[in-house]
C-alpha cells in the first residue's frame, strides 16, 4: 500500500508540475506577444504628426458687452450712502499728498473709463489709506507717506499710461549706473 501511496503522489506531483509549466509558458507567451504589440504601436506612433490647432476667434467686444451687463445688473448705492462716504474721507494733511493722490485718481479713472466703467467713489480714500498704511517703508511721518504715493503715481504712469516702454532702457539705465 505504500507503493500505491507513494506512486499516487508522485503522479499527483508530476500532473502539478506539468499544468504550472504550461501556466508559466502560456504567461511568457502572452508577455512576448503583448510587448512586440507595444513595441509596434509605439513605433508607429513616433513617426505620427499632430493635427495642426485651431484657433478659436475671440470677440473682445462681447466681452466688454457681456460685463457691462453684468455691471448694469448690480444694484447702484444710493445717494443718501454716497454723501455718507463723502463725510468719512478723511482729509490728506499735505498739499503734495493731496496732488499725488488726485493724479493718482485721474490716472485711475481715465484707465478705467475707457472701458466704460464707472470710478468707485471711495478710490480716494483708499489711496490715502494704502499711502498712510505702505509709507512707512519710504520713512517716517509725512515724507515717507509722500514718497510712496510719488512712486504709486510713477508705477500708475507707467503701468496704465503704456509709458513704461518709453522709460524703461531710461530708467535702468540711470538705475544701474551704466551708460548708453
Amino acid at each position: 500500500m505504500s507503493n500505491d501511496r507513494q506512486s499516487l503522489t508522485n503522479r499527483l506531483e508530476e500532473l502539478f508540475l506539468s499544468i504550472l509549466r504550461y501556466v508559466i509558458l502560456l504567461v511568457l507567451a502572452l508577455s512576448v506577444i503583448a510587448s512586440i504589440g507595444l513595441l509596434i504601436s509605439g513605433v508607429s506612433d513616433t513617426s505620427a504628426k499632430p493635427e495642426k490647432y485651431k484657433y478659436e476667434k475671440f470677440d473682445s467686444k462681447q466681452l466688454v458687452n457681456d460685463l457691462k451687463e453684468s455691471m448694469k445688473d448690480e444694484a447702484k448705492p444710493a445717494p443718501e450712502q454716497k454723501k455718507a462716504t463723502d463725510k468719512k474721507q478723511p482729509a490728506p494733511k499735505n498739499d503734495k499728498l493731496q496732488q499725488e493722490i488726485d493724479k493718482q485718481e485721474k490716472i485711475l479713472s481715465d484707465f478705467i473709463s475707457k472701458y466704460g466703467f464707472e470710478v468707485n467713489q471711495s478710490l480716494a480714500t483708499n489711496l490715502v489709506n494704502r499711502a498712510n498704511k505702505y509709507g512707512i517703508v519710504y520713512g517716517e511721518g509725512e515724507a515717507g507717506i509722500i514718497e510712496y504715493a510719488k512712486g504709486q503715481t510713477q508705477v500708475f504712469e507707467l503701468i496704465l499710461l503704456d509709458k513704461f516702454k518709453k522709460n524703461t532702457i531710461h530708467n535702468l539705465s540711470r538705475n544701474l549706473k551704466i551708460v548708453l
